[in-house]
């Protein structure tokens, strides 16, 4: 009688070691699902509309993603940090030039810190802006010593024939201080670049003698007596001369 007992202790604890290999196959196999499921996603649509470009995350994990921004093989003008938390989440990428390829490149920062490149639903490297017409163009009012335009577009680039001083962009304004020797000159914005076709305008204003900042004016010393000073005026300011007075 004890030798069968010992044989029925013997096969319940075969079968409870065998339920427990069970549980732990199951257990391991529901956590490498649930590891698959909660890997980051990470893809967007690009549009073209009026000004810029807008993107639109597709398939997602809310986060913050990095966004460089370039002209089609050309240095990335800018890197921006974005965050998305729906599936209605946009962004718009402003100013660009008018008629011109971009290349984005848009990154998911895990919370680990790793950087997850995302993909692009069209498969295509670039997207290319709008052309532009004269109306996207106006004067505003400005510093002294300074042309102004306000655009939604970077027209920076349609100033490239002329020699400015100093170019920047203030609250969607673009400020051209022109070169000192084109002063007394027509500044002409001429569209378009060489990117865009079948679209042809100028916009010109000229350049005061106003415009003249006494400390930019180049005068050599006199050397000797009866003192003589070279006053180096712009070229195109034909009337224009200096009086200097002895006190």
């Amino acid at each position: 009688m004890a030798g069968l007992c010992g044989l029925k202790i013997s096969l319940v604890g075969f079968l409870m070691l065998g339920l427990a290999c069970c549980n732990e196959h199951k257990t391991n196999g529901d956590s490498n699902k649930s590891e698959v499921n909660t890997d980051p996603k990470c893809s967007y649509s690009v549009e073209t509309i009026q000004f810029s470009l807008r993107m639109k995350m597709t398939n997602f994990t809310p986060g913050n993603y990095t966004i460089e921004v370039a002209e089609k093989q050309g240095p990335f003008e800018r890197r921006s940090t974005v965050s998305f938390s729906n599936e209605k989440s946009t962004h718009e990428i402003k100013p660009l030039k008018p008629c011109t390829e971009y290349e984005l490149i848009v990154t998911l920062i895990a919370t680990n810190g790793t950087a997850i490149p995302c993909n692009k639903t069209d498969n295509k490297t670039t997207t290319t802006t709008t052309g532009m017409s004269e109306q996207d163009i106006n004067k505003t009012s400005c510093p002294s010593g300074y042309l102004c335009y306000q655009s939604d577009w970077n027209i920076s680039s349609l100033v490239s024939k002329h020699k400015v001083s100093a170019a920047e962009f203030i609250n969607g304004s673009y400020r051209f201080k022109p070169a000192y020797e084109d002063i007394c000159s027509d500044f002409v914005l001429e569209f378009p670049d060489k990117n865009c076709q079948n679209l042809y305008f100028t916009s010109s204003e000229n350049v005061p003698v106003d415009f003249i900042d006494p400390n930019d004016i180049n005068q050599t010393k006199p050397t000797k007596l009866p003192a003589k000073i070279e006053t180096k005026l712009p070229s195109n300011c034909k009337v224009l001369s200096v009086e200097y007075k002895c006190s």
